[in-house]
């Protein structure tokens, strides 16, 4: 029983620990340590990558468009041939 309360108790101060005092003490001070941690912050590098300005997701969008045109134009040739050889290959 003693372990029980023990226990307990430990759990409702970790509570009370862990989620009490959530607002802010100092509310007068919070916009002078804003100023001072944006003035104190490094400057932001530009970053240049390899294939800056490239589409990639466009460019691949164009090859796959021309494979398919060309794959339709051979398809279209093809069946005419295809017709020839299967009636050929019955007989």
């Amino acid at each position: 029983m003693k372990i029980q309360a023990m226990l307990g108790a430990v759990l409702a101060a970790t509570l009370l620990t862990a989620c009490g005092g959530s607002g802010v003490k100092a509310v007068d001070k919070v916009a002078e340590a804003e100023a001072a941690a944006k003035a104190n912050a490094p400057k932001a590098e530009e970053i240049k990558f390899a294939d800056e300005g490239t589409a990639p997701v466009a460019a691949a969008v164009a090859t796959a468009d021309a494979d398919a045109e060309t794959a339709e134009a051979t398809a279209e040739a093809a069946p005419a041939e295809a017709t020839v050889e299967t009636q050929e290959a019955a007989q």
